[in-house]
């Protein structure tokens, strides 16, 4: 059966500066070397000169993930690793490949000791353990060269047992990255003289302060009249709000005042619905950090930073958590023997395939092999580590 085509390492954007989306598990059908190879090539014919690498991906195979990295580091286009949600495990080691290496501001990366698993005689189970000493060392020294770090240091990120997260600011300290990428926007300043229009487009995100200013103390029409100028910045923000009501320059200071208080009303009425939404937020966080802790995902001394982060975006802390492995099992890697095609837990997609390896898959159903890595990864990688290839 002939293979599809697999187009994620298409050239697009006319050739000026692609993009590669890392998201796929590294060795897998989506990103592996051979696809990655073929991107490179048309890219070069393309004479392109830079790409940027996206990365939000759990990791993958050593052996796949390292190939890559050779083919990175001696192409002549220069690769710009962005980390735009985890770098986990292999993905953080491809990171240092990257001729710069950026994060989002809540970006993260993880790193653990090199991982997988072999059935077999005991010369087999021996040798597979010194392949995975070997794999280990090349990623020892791929960090020490990247990052200036001693070696013991590396040896302290690749415990046993331990998956260790950096978030972008631990991980720029590390030098595992070089810039943080994070958007500073300025306050609007609205032009002398400015139109109602031009008003609403500049003060469109500001003008909670605005209003402030004009009702801080009661105005009396009489002794202390709002000028023209002031009127037409407050009519345009009432136009923001949508409360405008028909009002116009000609209306009284008085009336335009009662409809600026309606806004500051509604204003303050956003504002304890958002802190009511931050505290059931704050609630969810504790709840899904604790559940974390208690499987063993995290330390104690982490419980905080990773209830901030679950805080700020509990997505991304919930999919970091599923792919996290826990409490260490002595015997993890050793057994690998298929669940029982009986066992009403089985994937619909391996019932009847239990005996399939990687090959067969690739082989006889490429794209539902692609589906299962989405929909139950754990089965996926289990199958994928039967070819003999450890994994970090």
């Amino acid at each position: 059966m002939t293979k599809p085509e697999n187009n994620i390492f298409k050239v697009e954007n006319n050739g000026k500066r692609p993009v590669i989306l890392m998201s796929g598990y590294i060795g897998g059908y989506s990103v592996n070397a051979d696809n990655l190879y073929r991107g490179i090539k048309q890219m070069e014919n393309n004479e392109v000169t830079d790409c940027d690498i996206l990365i939000n991906c759990a990791g993958g195979s050593t052996i796949d993930g390292m190939t890559i990295g050779e083919f990175l580091e001696k192409s002549p286009i220069n690769f710009h690793g962005i980390v735009t949600g985890m770098a986990a495990s292999m993905a953080g080691v491809l990171l240092q490949f990257c001729n710069t290496r950026s994060s989002y501001k809540y970006g993260r990366i993880m790193t653990h000791k090199v991982q997988g698993g072999v059935r077999g005689e005991s010369d087999q189970v021996r040798a597979y353990a010194d392949l995975m000493d070997s794999e280990e060392e090349n990623i020892t020294a791929k960090f020490i060269e990247r990052t200036g770090q001693t070696k013991e240091t590396v040896a302290g990120w690749l415990k046993s047992g331990v998956n260790l997260w950096f978030n972008a600011s631990k991980a720029k300290t590390a030098n595992l990255i070089d810039t943080i990428l994070e958007t500073k926007k300025e306050a609007p300043k609205a032009p002398k003289n400015a139109t109602v229009e031009e008003l609403v487009n500049t003060y469109g995100t500001v003008f909670n302060s605005i209003l402030e200013e004009y009702i801080t103390e009661p105005q009396n029409e009489e002794e202390n009249p709002i000028d023209n100028n002031m009127k037409k910045q407050i009519l345009g923000v009432l136009g923001i709000a949508g409360m405008q009501n028909g009002l116009t320059e000609n209306a009284t200071d008085e009336a335009v005042l009662a409809e600026l208080r309606n806004v500051v009303n509604a204003a303050k009425r956003a504002t304890d619905a958002e802190n009511e939404l931050k505290e059931f937020k704050g609630k969810q966080a504790k709840l899904l950090v604790a559940n974390m802790a208690k499987a063993g995902k995290i330390t104690a001394a982490e419980i905080e930073q990773w209830e901030a982060d679950a805080i700020e975006n509990y997505n991304l802390v919930a999919t970091a958590a599923e792919r996290m492995t826990g409490k260490v099992d002595p015997n993890a890697g050793l057994n690998r023997k298929q669940t029982n095609p009986e066992d009403a837990n089985l994937p619909a997609a391996l019932k009847g395939r239990e005996d399939w390896n990687h090959a067969k898959w690739m082989e006889e159903d490429p794209k539902g092999y692609e589906k299962l890595s989405i929909s139950n990864p754990e089965a996926y990688e289990k199958i994928f580590n039967l070819q003999f290839n450890p994994e970090d």
